[in-house]
């Protein structure tokens, strides 16, 4: 019962649109059940025979990397991954829990609201999950694969993973049939080899050997887990991807998890940038162990393919099935604006499989003026929700050199209807302690920009506001930026592409525990998220900057009681003018507009109006009021 009251506390929340979150899909959402971390434990893996499990990275070529002589089954799950998607490939799904049938199936299409695929970030993966049986009843959800010709030795490989840091003991079991039966009960199933899923917030490759030979052999990957279910303690959600059975090569290295540049910054400002160096792994797939060889390290630009660094490191002797770590000696620090990536080739004589000798590493933009986290993509979107009188959403930023704040740009969406309307979002920068939540002192605060409804482009748009006020001198620290949203339901974009624990952070005048002094980690929350919030040292590019009381616009006069005056500096050439209540009612749209206009505003309710002036790409925004 006492994942249940927590269920029921998070239910709670979300229904009073405390802490809401939107996502832009069309699949139904998943519970999850993935409570606050209580420990970074790693995943304890037993293969009974040598099966092994090691971080994928997402750029692995599609069929996972793996090595091949001949390929006896490949599936990407890019097909329909529900019950009759699956038969209809030839797998035997089988549900064999305690109990009576949950309120989902035994295995069902993967949801990106939880997580992306192995491939590329969409649904295209198989879940189960712990809604398959009632109560507390145990798990049993077999994966049958299609009747194969197996040899002794083939191998067996797939993708798998949980939540982040999830602290459900989800367990995966491995079997094998050499005659083919594919009924659970039937006495020819042997187990290859049990593990508990990966909570690293990434894919994990697991590869199991056949132990016998069968003309008609199957495969099964069976969810089991005791205790299980709803009102259970054990179980939470797995997915499955890319699967491969195939027989090894004799000898066959593969390269494996090249690091990222950076393992928090997709983008980076040249004037924090720090020395570079990368590391990889080596595999070796084949069944003979190797000696020789080397590994070409290589950053290269992604626009002109130009290599920028280089360092070959000798392979060391690398027996059957066993994998070397590898780094570089030297270190590269990025000098010039330029989306780079890490590059790992192996090279080595007589290997049976060229297909796996390349891996290649995310990308990391490093910038003029940008600070980002996220990867420029959005898969959801999380707000404070209606209610909260000052809510504050947002992540840290950790500055290496000294330099200065101009601006902060994020990515908004408006997923609500109606819009709302007159709605206040800003910013503020504050210092924080690593390990502390940030603190309530306010160093900076951005201009506020007034949202109207429609102003959001459909799906969301970034925006951009300017420090109020003089820019801010920055020293070398772990910073905090926050949005404000007063009384808002307008939510900033998230991915879960790249998340770093404990660095998105959320405050609100009601938040409930487990905050403290005022402020949580979304990750008590259950949202393992990074936002698309971005700190700019200078003017960024492609950004929809909208300046608040803008110089650029002046209205005379204020309060008006029959006429307003437009002023528009002679820079804004034609431009398109919209005049919005208090409520956030359009009342007034002019076109084509230079210099100045009058309105004439006597039929105009009492109350306070918006300008919003838009022209060249940008726009401006004031504000008057009307008196009678």
């Amino acid at each position: 019962m006492k994942k249940l009251k927590l269920i029921l506390l998070l239910t709670g929340i979300v229904s009073s649109q405390a802490f809401s979150q939107s996502v832009n899909n069309t699949v139904p959402a998943t519970l999850s059940r993935s409570q606050k971390i209580v420990t970074n434990a790693p995943n304890a893996f037993v293969n009974a025979v040598s099966g092994t499990t090691y971080t994928s990275n997402q750029a692995l070529p599609k069929n996972g990397g793996m090595p091949s002589v001949a390929v006896a089954y490949s599936d990407d799950f890019s097909l329909p991954n529900d019950i009759a998607g699956l038969e209809a490939r030839g797998y035997l799904p089988y549900y064999r829990g305690t109990g009576p049938a949950g309120t989902t199936a035994a295995w069902f299409q993967g949801n990106v609201t939880n997580w992306g695929d192995f491939n590329g970030g969409t649904n295209e993966f198989v879940h189960s999950n712990f809604n398959s049986v009632t109560g507390a009843n145990d798990i049993d959800n077999w994966l049958v694969l299609p009747a194969l010709n197996i040899v002794s030795g083939d191998v067996i490989s797939f993708y798998s993973r949980s939540f982040l840091n999830s602290t459900f003991p989800d367990s995966i079991r491995v079997m094998y049939s050499a005659v083919g039966d594919s009924v659970p009960e039937d006495l020819s199933w042997v187990e290859l080899g049990r593990f508990k899923v990966n909570i690293t917030g990434a894919w994990l490759l697991n590869s199991f050997i056949a132990p016998a030979n069968g003309t008609t052999a199957r495969f099964a990957i069976r969810y089991t887990v005791a205790d299980g279910g709803p009102q259970g303690t054990n179980s939470d959600i797995i997915g499955i991807d890319q699967l491969d059975v195939f027989t090894p090569s004799a000898f066959d290295i593969q390269s494996m998890n090249v690091s990222g540049l950076n393992p928090q910054y997709t983008i980076i400002p040249l004037n924090q940038a720090s020395p570079i160096s990368l590391s990889g792994e080596v595999k070796n797939n084949g069944i003979n162990a190797t000696t020789g060889g080397t590994a070409l390290f290589e950053i290269f630009d992604t626009l002109t393919s130009a290599v920028v660094f280089n360092e070959t490191v000798n392979l060391p002797a690398i027996n059957a099935g066993a994998t070397a770590f590898l780094s570089t000696t030297n270190t590269f620090t990025p000098s010039s604006a330029a989306a780079l990536r890490g590059r790992l080739t192996v090279s080595f004589p007589g290997d049976g499989n060229s297909s796996n000798d390349i891996i290649t590493g995310s990308s990391t933009t490093f910038s003029d003026s940008i600070y980002a986290r996220d990867d420029n993509q959005t898969s959801g979107s999380l707000g404070i929700g209606a209610g909260p009188a000052d809510g504050i959403v947002g992540q840290n930023f950790e500055i290496a050199n000294a330099t200065t704040l101009t601006s902060v740009s994020f990515f908004m969406r408006d997923n609500f209807s109606p819009n709302p309307a007159g709605t206040p979002i800003y910013a503020t920068i504050h210092a924080q302690t690593a390990g502390s939540a940030p603190n309530n002192t306010v160093l900076a605060t951005t201009d506020s920009l007034i949202f109207l409804p429609g102003q959001i482009a459909t799906g969301g748009e970034w925006f951009t506001l300017p420090i109020d006020g003089a820019s801010l001198p920055l020293t070398p620290g772990l910073y905090f930026v926050g949005v404000h949203e007063v009384d808002s339901t307008l939510t900033l974009g998230t991915t879960t592409q790249l998340v770093t624990p404990q660095t998105v952070w959320v405050s609100w005048n009601t938040i409930p525990p487990p905050a403290v002094n005022g402020w949580a980690s979304a990750d008590d929350f259950n949202f393992f998220i990074t936002y698309n919030l971005r700190m700019n040292f200078g003017t960024p590019t492609a950004i929809n900057e909208i300046e608040t009381n803008s110089t650029l616009i002046a209205l005379y006069p204020s309060p008006a009681s029959s006429e307003i005056n437009i002023r528009l500096d002679e820079t804004v050439k034609n431009a398109h003018i919209e005049i919005y209540n208090s409520v956030g009612s359009l009342v007034k749209t002019l076109t084509n507009v230079n210099e100045i206009v009058k309105v004439d505003v006597s039929g105009f309710a009492k109350g306070i109006y918006s300008v919003m002036v838009t022209a060249n790409g940008k726009s401006f925004t004031q504000r008057f009021s009307v008196a009678k």
